[in-house]
């Protein structure tokens, strides 16, 4: 229905802007009075014909587009999912979303534990056995400046502890 209307609007609007245009170029229109209460408009046949032509097809195009969006909308009322489905929809969306939220922050916090554990518990071990072995060393006050070294590493070392510590320990010690 709404089809046949644009056809014809469009239709319509297309004569009268070509014959208006044609009045015109030819310089064969004639003037046309129009008398309106306490107003009298004379005018030209091609100018009329042009502007009732463009507030046709303006109002042609205008009523197509209502009613393409009034039948998207019913199509979309009747055809569609209902507000709990799309409610039910989106809460779905939400927990599949949450979840892999959850899950990717879990195995970051997994991959930082993992490389702080195996990080630190490397170093200390490093560390613990480079001073056991200087402990046993053959010259006893490298061995006494060792264990005066070794009561400095404590869990309240600051940050850097372990690192500051290493480099400070004499190189001249044997670890055979």
């Amino acid at each position: 229905m709404t089809g046949y209307g644009v056809t014809a609007g469009l239709l319509l609007s297309g004569l009268l802007l070509s014959g208006g245009s044609w009045e015109l170029l030819t310089s064969a229109s004639e003037s046309v009075p129009f008398d309106f209460p306490g107003v009298k408009v004379i005018s030209n046949i091609g100018v009329m014909g042009l502007l009732t032509g463009g507030f046709l097809l303006v109002l042609t195009l205008t009523g197509a587009l209502a009613a393409g969006a009034a039948e998207r909308r019913l199509a979309d009322r009747l055809l569609g999912p209902s507000g709990q489905e799309r409610m039910r929809r989106r809460i779905a969306v939400l927990t599949a979303t949450r979840s892999d939220i959850v899950r990717a922050v879990d195995d970051e916090r997994r991959r930082i534990e993992r490389d702080l554990h195996d990080g630190v518990q490397q170093r200390g071990i490093a560390l613990a056995m480079l001073l056991g072995r200087a402990q046993h060393a053959a010259d006893p006050a490298k061995a006494r400046r060792v264990r005066a070294l070794d009561g400095a590493f404590t869990v309240d070392s600051p940050p850097g502890g372990p690192t500051r510590i290493a480099a400070t320990l004499p190189k001249e010690v044997p670890c055979a």
